[in-house]
């Protein structure tokens, strides 16, 4: 891993542990545990695997962070991780039949085996979301920001630099006209490439 460029050995080095606490949060949605939104959230992130989703959430934290070394507005890179998402599952959409994947497959048989009304909240809060007669998936801005922000929720909880520092940090800035904005960035570690 040593012979890996700086920012390919971050990426290698926050893949596990992200995708691991995104496989956490996956199983705490299957199992109806309480959480802020979940239930909005919960039902979409189920339906990719937990790598892709740590994949396109680091690239687009990354992606975003990197263009202003002050921070990007949160609700920005929510809104981004979001539309990926969306995109990644139309993606599957179009090259699987009816959205049968064997991963999905594996899901919906976890789902089924949950707790009855569990289940019912899930495949109903999944298919309005899915039921749409052109094999697009639409989503409001709204719930795009709720899964993004999960995720990048994890994100800062699960990345770490090489010497062990938050690779991402959070803050919250006032603006001129007395708003308080969200913003996400690379932490100076995470610049240098410690």
């Amino acid at each position: 891993m040593t012979s890996l460029p700086v920012a390919q050995r971050m990426f290698a080095a926050w893949f596990g542990p992200v995708s691991a606490a995104i496989k956490s949060e996956q199983n705490s949605v299957l199992l109806g545990e309480k959480g802020f939104d979940r239930n909005n959230y919960g039902p979409l992130i189920i339906l990719l695997k937990p790598e892709k989703l740590s994949v396109i959430t680091m690239h687009e934290v990354v992606n975003h962070s990197m263009h202003d070394p002050f921070g990007c507005q949160m609700v920005t890179v929510c809104a981004a991780i979001g539309e990926s998402i969306r995109a990644e599952l139309n993606l599957e959409l179009l090259s699987a039949a009816e959205f049968k994947t064997s991963y999905n497959v594996q899901r919906l048989e976890q789902i089924k085996k949950s707790p009855k009304n569990r289940q019912n909240l899930i495949h109903k809060r999944a298919q309005q979301l899915l039921a749409d007669s052109s094999d697009e998936l639409t989503w409001p801005l709204e719930l795009k920001i709720k899964v993004g922000a999960a995720l990048i929720s994890i994100l800062l909880d699960s990345a770490k630099t090489m010497t062990d520092f938050p690779a991402f940090l959070y803050e919250k800035r006032r603006t001129k006209r007395d708003q308080i904005i969200g913003f996400i960035k690379c932490s100076p570690e995470t610049l240098e490439g410690e």
